[in-house]
């Protein structure tokens, strides 16, 4: 598969086992393997793992990863010394929190690439048509510096997804019967008007949601616009990002759900992703978060 900004990807498929390698437009490979819900990532001709993740009873997290990209706290991660890791050199060590921002960006930029593959041709990486392509960052700051480096991409069917994100199938619908009553007009509106009717006919549902529902307007919201500063402000405050539905299920399985809505070909990109990290890390620092898409389904 071939992107429109020079990303390269190569699949190849061996029973259970996926194997990517990405290469990016910088000339920069990433190999990314996955395997009974465990994600491997390495950089080039390097055996040695940089992360490694897998599915949990809290959703993923990560469960090894070299001294300078250990940099979730997570109490089970196991960290490997950079250099010379070997049998018996691994320790736990839940509060390293040092990453090298060059592996960071290489990692986010080949785990978004190939959340955009899953997305533009699912058929062709053997997804079902009613597995949906998941991004899962995890945000993290101290001492005035940050970062955000995804730790799962992957494509699982919609009901596991929803066992996290308990207002997937709801967004879902409210997006499409927002696009099928406003199909007649479409017609008369550009594309971004059409959008912008979309996006604000779900606002209205998911506040009409929140007055019903008490556990709705606990942890469902709208458009909530955030600054890294001030947190969550007033809509179309200058410099903020705005989240279209964004769902606090910490309580429940430890992570945070944003639900991006688009109605054009474009998908999420890693300045969106940057952005929308550094209003997450702000307010919920270490918290993973889940990316979903939802586009109208015709």
């Amino acid at each position: 598969m071939l992107a429109r900004d020079g990303t390269q990807i190569r699949s190849a498929f061996s029973g259970t086992l996926v194997s990517r390698q990405i290469t990016l437009p910088t000339g920069d490979v990433v190999r990314v393997n996955t395997s009974g819900g465990v994600l491997s990532i390495s950089l080039g001709d390097d055996p040695r793992l940089l992360l490694q993740s897998a599915w949990t009873a809290r959703g993923p997290r990560v469960i090894r990863a070299r001294q300078h990209l250990a940099f979730l706290g997570d109490e089970q991660t196991i960290i490997d010394p950079e250099v010379g890791a070997g049998p018996g050199t691994s320790a736990r060590g839940p509060n390293v929190i040092t990453v090298l921002p060059n592996l960071g960006a290489l990692i986010a930029l080949a785990l978004v690439s190939l959340h955009s593959m899953l997305r533009a041709a699912p058929a062709s990486q053997g997804l079902g048509e009613k597995d949906r392509p998941i991004l899962v960052p995890k945000a993290w700051a101290w001492e005035g510096d940050n970062g955000v480096v995804p730790i799962m991409v992957d494509a699982l069917p919609a009901d596991r997804v929803r066992q996290a994100c308990k207002y997937l199938p709801d967004v879902q619908q409210w997006t499409d019967s927002a696009a099928l009553r406003l199909a007649p007009q479409r017609p008369t509106m550009t594309a971004r008007q059409g959008g912008t009717k979309v996006h604000y006919a779900v606002k209205q549902t998911v506040e009409a949601a929140r007055a019903a529902s008490p556990l709705a307007r606990a942890i469902l919201h709208a458009e909530l616009s955030f600054t890294a500063e001030a947190g969550i402000v007033r809509y179309g405050t200058l410099g903020s990002t705005r989240l279209d539905v964004f769902e606090d299920s910490r309580n429940d399985m430890g992570a945070i759900c944003v639900y991006d809505i688009k109605t054009g070909q474009r998908g999420i990109g890693a300045d969106q992703l940057r952005a929308i990290a550094d209003v997450i890390k702000a307010r919920y620092n270490g918290a993973p978060f889940y990316i979903l898409e939802v586009r109208p389904i015709p």
